[in-house]
């Protein structure tokens, strides 16, 4: 009974949540890269990462680092 219950969660959590994939549309990204410096390249950059979004390949995603200031 517990597999099964798993297993209905599961088909219906994968169901949901899988199928959707948020990219920025063609605007979007250029209004976001108005207020870069080289906006050129960021709109390049985002279009080649939308692209690859979609196609189901691995992103890389820059992290900045937070300091707290105590």
């Amino acid at each position: 009974m517990r597999s099964l219950n798993k297993t209905i969660f599961m088909l219906i959590f994968s169901i949901i949540f899988v199928d959707k994939i948020y990219s920025l549309t063609n605007n979007e990204i250029i209004e976001f890269c108005r207020r870069e410096r080289n906006s050129q390249e960021c709109m390049r950059t985002l279009r080649i990462r939308r692209y690859q979004l979609i196609r189901g390949k691995p992103i890389e995603i820059p992290i900045d680092t937070y300091k707290i200031n105590k």
